[in-house]
């Protein structure tokens, strides 16, 4: 299994920086709400198979 690979709750107690090349591609407030809506979709629509998970 690859090791980069964690779980959301995982990533909650890290830090991140983002350098400043890369901050004109923030997201507005419709990407974010896509995003959350489409992993709730994943995790409670009964959507994955056996052993799928959502990867970001």
């Amino acid at each position: 299994m690859n090791k980069n690979i964690r779980a959301i709750k995982e990533l909650l107690e890290l830090d991140f920086l983002i350098p400043s090349y890369q901050r004109g591609y923030r997201w507005d407030k419709q990407q974010i709400e896509d995003l959350l809506e489409d992993i709730w979709d994943f995790t409670n629509l009964g959507r994955k198979g056996k052993g799928e998970f959502y990867c970001l």
